[in-house]
């Protein structure tokens, strides 16, 4: 019905025609329409009125189909109305049901697959991880470096030596802080102290690089593992077309056996 009365106004607005069937300026109480009543003033939006009495005209006959009065009674009238009100209504809901069943399934298909609608997607998870990351790399390189040292620990009685920085000083000895050799993140080891105090003569600057130096078999070297320069001896070397050239080290203390490059490698020094 509410289809019929929007033709019947010349206008395709659902909620206009919805807004006219609730208004609640009409004679009959209940009616919802503006209909001329003896001692009240014309509605002012007169055009539009006197279109929605030719719909309400035009929705009842003439004469009652049960016969008897020559036009129909008021309250013949104010069942139709109520009719209209109630057709307008139920096809509003259906329309506002059907639009929320749409909103909700084209959440649910743009959503990624095997995520819930609504939740962070994994492609964007990744994209804010990789902004922290990023703004924690450019945060790192506003700071000046720290300045590093080496720092000996002794394995079973072998030294190995780590990059680390100076944090503190007493007579004869240094507060020192292990680091990364990538960046200037603490080197955690398991069973040491974040910082530790050593001896100074366990404390060296950074050695050189010495791009000249080739590892040769019987010779001692030191062999970079876990961030740390360890005593090795060379065995042998091995050449591929895939890996190129390789020397074979060992760690006489366990007698354990590496493969090494050439940047993993470097002369020994004397021990502090």
């Amino acid at each position: 019905m509410q289809t019929e009365l929007a033709a019947l106004l010349g206008t395709t607005n659902d909620s206009l025609v919805h807004s006219l069937l609730s208004a609640p300026d009409c004679g009959v109480a209940g009616c919802g329409v503006s209909v001329p009543v003896e001692g009240r003033t014309a509605p002012r939006n007169e055009p539009l009125r006197e279109r929605l009495r030719l719909a309400v005209d035009a929705a009842l006959p003439t004469r009652c189909p049960s016969g008897g009065e020559p036009v129909c009674s008021r309250s013949a009238r104010e069942r139709k109305l109520h009719e209209f009100e109630a057709a307008a209504g139920a096809e509003l809901r259906s329309a506002r049901a059907a639009l929320q069943a749409a909103q909700q399934a084209a959440r649910h298909e743009a959503a990624a697959p095997g995520e819930a609608a609504g939740q962070p997607s994994l492609k964007r998870v990744r994209k804010d991880r990789d902004r922290a990351a990023e703004a924690e790399r450019l945060e790192r390189e506003r700071q000046p470096p720290l300045p590093r040292v080496e720092v000996a620990l002794q394995t079973e009685g072998l030294p190995s030596w780590y990059e680390a920085t100076v944090v503190g000083r007493a007579e004869g000895r240094c507060k020192v802080q292990l680091l990364l050799r990538d960046k200037d993140d603490a080197l955690i080891i398991e069973g040491r102290d974040r910082e530790e105090w050593v001896d100074d003569a366990s404390v060296r600057p950074l050695p050189p690089r010495d791009e000249q130096w080739m590892p040769k078999p019987g010779e001692l070297c030191e062999f970079l593992y876990l961030d740390g320069w360890w005593p090795v001896k060379v065995k042998r070397s091995h050449t591929t077309k895939s890996e190129g050239e390789k020397w074979e080290v060992v760690y006489e203390a366990h007698n354990a056996k590496h493969r090494a490059t050439r940047d993993k490698l470097r002369p020994l020094r004397p021990s502090p």
